[in-house]
Parts: structure tokens; C-alpha cells; sequence
């Protein structure tokens, strides 16, 4: 009960910016689950500990973390789990600008996805495709994903993965084109952004709001 408490204590660190309380959280209550009993939130924790540590510039470690947790998981059978380690470990190639790498991952969690119940699909998987997509300019395929990871968002009632898809739909494409329904997208990102109060990522979406005005030439 303590461990698990600490694991959202460690969540609610991570979702202030405050990354440091985090990851020593995280390296404390790891140390403690060495239990069968304890592999289920030990890999909770692991998939934390990944998440942390992109946030933190250290993506090379992050990638270390998320594979030893891969195959961890493999040994033991946690499907779920494997899919998210992929997830991350493709995030972490897509923040080092390796889209190819990233995609490859992520495709292999997508493959994964296809024989899991619709609940327990990710989002943020749909969501690091169509980021990736559009970081190369192909921006249909984008789309396409994108509006699956708002779809799986919506339903799940998952807020930072919805403000996510919407930040990253608002840059596919031309802005100027589409200016009125992109300022949608990136005010209501913002809003749920701000429910959440995420400083490290509501710093990122008020600098792109920023570039989007002056894009559309509103100084």
C-alpha cells in the first residue's frame, strides 16, 4: 500500500515538473519491490521511471530503462506492458529526431495492439505516429492517426493524452489555411492542459500557440 501510494505520489511530481522528487521517489520505492507480489507495480513504476527520464534530456537512458523493462515483460508475459515499453522507447527515438527508428517501434506496438481489447489500446501511440508523420511531411497519413488517438483520448477519458493529439493535429498541415480550426485546436489544448496543470508541457503549448499567431501574422 505504501509503494502504491508513492507510485502517484511520484505520478503527481512528475505532472508538477518537479522531475528530481520524482525519479528519487521512483528509485526508492524500486529498490522495495523485489517480491512476485510486486512485479505488477514494479513495471508501473519502470514505465514512469522511462517517462521521467525523457522529460529529464536523458533519452539514451531512457531507452536502456524501457528495453531492460521489455524484456522483462517478455519473460513474464505482460502483453500490455511490452506494448507501452515499445511506445516508449519510440518516443525516446522520436525526441532524438530518429523518425525511422521511432516508427519502427511504434509500428510493432500497433501489431501488438491488434489482438488487445479496444479499452486497452494507447492513445499516445496513435498520437507519436502522427507526430512523426508530420515532423516528415506526410501529412495525410498524420491525420489519419492523430484522429485515432483523439478518438481512443475521448473515450478513455484521458486528458493529457487528448491535449497531446490536439497540439499535434493543430500543427499538421497548413496553418494559414486552416487558421480558424487550428486556433480551436490549440485553445482548447491549452484549456485541458491547464486542468491537468502541467507546467512543462503548458510552457510548450503556449510557445506554439505563439508561433501559430505569428505565423498567421496576428503580432
Amino acid at each position: 500500500d505504501i509503494n502504491q501510494s508513492n507510485f502517484y505520489e511520484a505520478i503527481y511530481f512528475s505532472k508538477k515538473g518537479d522531475l528530481d522528487s520524482a525519479e528519487n521517489i521512483i528509485e526508492s520505492s524500486l529498490a522495495q519491490l523485489n517480491t512476485k507480489e510486486g512485479v505488477a507495480l514494479k513495471y508501473r513504476f519502470l514505465l514512469l521511471k522511462s517517462n521521467v527520464l525523457i522529460r529529464s534530456d536523458k533519452k539514451k537512458e531512457s531507452i536502456e530503462n524501457s528495453l531492460q523493462l521489455l524484456s522483462a515483460s517478455e519473460q513474464s508475459g505482460d502483453y500490455l506492458t511490452q506494448i507501452r515499453a515499445k511506445i516508449s522507447i519510440g518516443w525516446a527515438y522520436m525526441e532524438l529526431d530518429q523518425s525511422r527508428v521511432a516508427l519502427n517501434w511504434f509500428f510493432d506496438a500497433v501489431n501488438m495492439e491488434k489482438s488487445v481489447e479496444e479499452n486497452k489500446k494507447q492513445a499516445n501511440l496513435y498520437s507519436n505516429i502522427a507526430a512523426v508523420y508530420n515532423n516528415i511531411g506526410k501529412n495525410d497519413s498524420a491525420e489519419i492517426f492523430v484522429k485515432k488517438a483523439i478518438g481512443l483520448a475521448l473515450k478513455k477519458s484521458e486528458l493529457t493524452n487528448l491535449a497531446n493529439a490536439y497540439f499535434i493535429y493543430a500543427g499538421i498541415g497548413n496553418v494559414e489555411q486552416n487558421s480558424a480550426n487550428t486556433e480551436k485546436l490549440l485553445q482548447e489544448g491549452l484549456r485541458i492542459r491547464k486542468i491537468i496543470g502541467d507546467p512543462f508541457y503548458i510552457v510548450s503549448d503556449i510557445f506554439q500557440i505563439g508561433l501559430f499567431y505569428a505565423n498567421t501574422h496576428e503580432t
